[in-house]
């Protein structure tokens, strides 16, 4: 495989950037949707479900596309992408177990990579915009 350029490794660090804003907007609505329909006391309209069900398919869709761009991200630094992909789909699963706060640390856990993978690219980043000078 051959090394990406400088610029490859920007534009993936700006898709990590993005997915990841986008993903912790929705885990942010989600989680405090519930809350908005008890302050608003509108628990059993109609329109609750539905709305819920929507935010629920978002916030999968930006997980998802969070997901590939992490992986991207580790393929992209020669790491090995197994165990970023692994944590990223197991997280969810284990945010199912029944305990409120806890479930929704494990279920946000996994944007914890950006930080990780970021940190990695702009290393990398830094040390080939050197090197080629």
């Amino acid at each position: 495989m051959t090394r990406p350029s400088v610029d490859q490794l920007l534009a993936i660090e700006r898709q990590l950037d993005r997915s990841f804003v986008v993903c912790v907007v929705f885990v942010l609505v989600f989680a405090l949707w519930p809350v908005y329909l008890r302050l608003t006391d509108q628990t059993s309209a109609a329109w609750a479900f539905p709305v819920g069900l929507a935010l629920a398919l978002l916030l999968l869709g930006s997980y998802v596309w969070f997901a590939v761009t992490a992986t991207r991200a580790a393929r992209a630094l020669g790491k090995a992408w197994g165990g970023y992909l692994a944590w990223l789909l197991l997280a969810p699963l284990f945010s199912c177990l029944p305990i409120p706060i806890v479930s929704l640390l494990l279920a946000a856990s996994p944007l914890s990579l950006k930080f990780l993978l970021s940190g990695q690219l702009r290393s990398e980043i830094h040390d080939r915009t050197f090197a080629e000078e």
